[in-house]
């Protein structure tokens, strides 16, 4: 049953409709004659629902006093009249009751009305409250994704950075100073440096000895923070905390206890320190702190992308360095001009995905505002499946340009690495007949998508192999998506493992495009692009079968590709 503010001038009239209420089962908390007096008590007693007569006599007559009520205390109203002019009548109309009582009252039409509008209220409430915590989980993706958004611009800048330094000849120590100074003033950090270990490729920080301070920086010229440029620390005495890092894991404002000595005078009051390691899966060469305000919030994964990228970056400097293309004899010039047309290359790779998670973000934003302001807008809050419908595609863009984005910067830094380090390979046996399959499968549904007839084949007598699975993993990855990617709708892709004398014949044949003759032995070249005039010609860096060819090169292997007749095949051959 309601509790009921009654607000009528004629006493008769105000003490027959409580004592219909009572009758009823309802509660009269309190009876009112002016407009004034309704409003006090409104505040005071917090009914359930109101009913108000229009003609009030004062300043403040029934409508106006109905319509701060519920401004004020949202408490719903029901008119009560016998006679009003037609403005005040209007006026009533715009206020939105939820409903009207004619005098004289009947008991039926009483109960029926009172019924209705706590059910309407009820109702509205409810939606409110959903749109209200709709509001917020929007809100709480919206931040989510504007963080990982602005740490992937970061990271950007911290490649473009990288490639600017290998464009002007920048020695190791340097070009690491300046992407370390760009990730500092993308953070708007207090204090960044980087350490390398002595010994490198290991994974146990009990063989490593030393770890020293090669560049820092710092937003006020060091201030207040001690300088540990050249500081030299012991990994064994420090167990604990690069066990930690060894692990690939990382330190976000551990205990002083925990910290190397150097490290425990960078935590003042108002800030936080991150100390990750500085590496890949295969080896790490050392670490990086990072020291901000406490009101930077981290995420696990923004952590890994950062840590991911400066690591990266520090171990294809160092190769850069040293080992410039070692298996290539070209001179200073044709160096210089590939290096021109990587960073031309990457440039425009990295631009197109940003210039789309841009869009989609302001997109985003456009819908979130919509929403908002959906209450007070009717036609906002019937087209609210709709627009809920274009966030999430707007969502699904934006995770689609940054995983494109992400695996870019990967296969750059992966090429880096791979196509100059020396990494010890880790062979085993490899059952072809279980391995492959699985791969291939992985990729149907992209192709029925594309109206493409993908199909796998293994000779039943091939003997197992022994390789690295992991680097002829990424190898057929990367034909694979080649030939999903050129391979016209209605075309098939074929996938075939056979023996051939003593090599392993690992082939990916699709129909429908041909490269032309005189390019065929140019394509495994770093940078290299098919010309525009072929239905080849991608968007790319060109680095995809370079980095094959290297991958390939590693297993002791060969690879080879042939194409006419609107069919094309690239075989890799492995010493069985």
């Amino acid at each position: 049953m309601a509790r009921v503010l009654v607000v009528e001038d004629e006493r008769v009239i105000a003490w027959h409709l409580q004592m219909v209420l009572e009758k009823l089962g309802h509660t009269v908390v309190e009876s009112a004659d002016s407009g004034i007096q309704a409003i006090r008590a409104a505040e005071t007693a917090r009914p359930d629902l109101v009913i108000m007569d229009i003609c009030l006599k004062g300043n403040i007559d029934g409508v106006e006093a109905a319509e701060q009520i519920y401004q004020s205390f949202n408490i719903p109203i029901i008119y009560l009249t016998a006679y009003a002019d037609a403005a005040t009548l209007q006026r009533a109309k715009r206020s939105s009751p939820y409903g009207y009582l004619l005098k004289p009252l009947r008991t039926q039409d009483l109960q029926s009305t009172i019924e209705i509008t706590l059910h309407r209220h009820q109702l509205e409430q409810s939606a409110k409250n959903t749109q209200i915590q709709i509001q917020e989980n929007l809100n709480q993706q919206l931040q989510q994704v504007s963080a990982q958004f602005s740490v992937g611009v970061i990271c950007i800048h911290l490649l473009q950075q990288l490639f600017h330094q290998i464009s002007i000849h920048a020695n190791e120590t340097d070009a690491l100073k300046a992407v370390l100074q760009q990730l500092g003033q993308s953070l708007a950090a207090r204090y960044c440096w980087l350490t390398r270990y002595d010994t490198e490729q290991v994974r146990s920080a009990s063989e490593r000895g030393k770890a020293t301070v090669i560049c820092e920086y710092s937003e006020d010229g060091l201030g207040d923070h001690p300088s540990l440029m050249g500081r030299v620390l012991d990994l064994q005495q420090n167990s604990e905390f690069y066990q930690h890092l060894n692990r690939r894991k990382f330190w976000l404002s551990p205990d002083n206890q925990r910290l190397p000595v150097p490290y425990q005078a960078l935590v003042v009051p108002g800030t936080q320190l991150l100390v990750c390691s500085l590496g890949n899966e295969q080896m790490i060469i050392g670490e990086m702190g990072i020291v901000t305000t406490d009101e930077w919030r981290w995420s696990e994964q923004q952590i890994e992308l950062i840590s991911n990228v400066m690591g990266q970056a520090a171990i294809a400097l160092r190769q850069l360095s040293s080992h410039l293309l070692p298996e290539e004899s070209q001179g200073i010039g044709t160096v210089d001009r590939l290096k021109d047309e990587f960073i031309s290359a990457v440039s425009h790779e990295l631009r197109t995905p940003l210039t789309n998670m841009r869009m989609a973000v302001e997109m985003v934003q456009r819908v979130a505002n919509s929403l908002k302001n959906s209450d007070a807008n009717p036609e906002a809050q019937k087209n609210s499946q709709l627009l809920w419908q274009r966030m999430e595609r707007y969502l699904q863009v934006l995770q689609e340009e940054w995983n494109q984005e992400f695996h870019l910067i990967n296969d750059l830094l992966d090429f880096q690495g791979t196509g100059i380090a020396d990494d010890p390979i880790l062979l085993a046996p490899l059952n072809l007949q279980e391995w492959l399959p699985p791969i291939v499968n992985r990729l149907i549904p992209q192709a029925l998508k594309q109206r493409q007839m993908l199909t796998c084949r293994v000779a039943p007598t091939l003997p197992v192999l022994t390789t690295d699975a992991s680097s002829l993993e990424r190898v057929m990855a990367e034909l694979l998506n080649n030939a999903l990617k050129y391979t016209p709708s209605g075309q098939q892709i074929r996938v075939t493992a056979e023996p051939d004398e003593t090599w392993l014949r690992l082939s990916v044949t699709n129909t429908g495009a041909t490269i032309p003759s005189e390019e065929l032995d140019r394509i495994f070249q770093p940078f290299y692009r098919i010309s525009r005039r072929d239905a080849w010609n991608f968007s790319g860096t060109g680095l995809g079968l370079a980095l094959v060819k290297k991958l390939v090169t590693r297993l002791e292997g060969l690879v080879q590709v042939e194409s006419d007749n609107d069919r094309t095949t690239f075989t890799v051959l492995l010493p069985l």
